[in-house]
């Protein structure tokens, strides 16, 4: 729970650097969590919920762009491997 709830913070303090309130912005991240939550509860993998969220051209794909060139991925597994030791 502790790395989601610091990407909980960070996600909900970069929504709300785009001029949205702080009411606004928690309620966008809460559903944006809640329906993927959902999504897997219903029974899809989390890679069948990325593949299914994902426009070619669109705002997801931009945006996992972006984390793969900051190598996001890399850092959780780094992190993952850190915590093991």
């Amino acid at each position: 729970p502790g790395y989601l709830a610091m990407l909980y913070q960070k996600f909900c303090a970069d929504v709300g650097e785009l001029g949205l309130d702080h009411e606004s912005t928690e309620l966008l991240v809460r559903q944006t969590l809640h329906g993927f939550l959902a999504l897997l509860d219903q029974g899809l993998t989390a890679k069948e919920v990325e593949k299914l969220v994902t426009s070619k051209g669109g705002t997801t794909e931009a945006a996992k762009e972006v984390l793969k060139a900051k190598k996001v991925p890399l850092a959780f597994k780094e992190a993952i491997i850190s915590a093991t030791n």
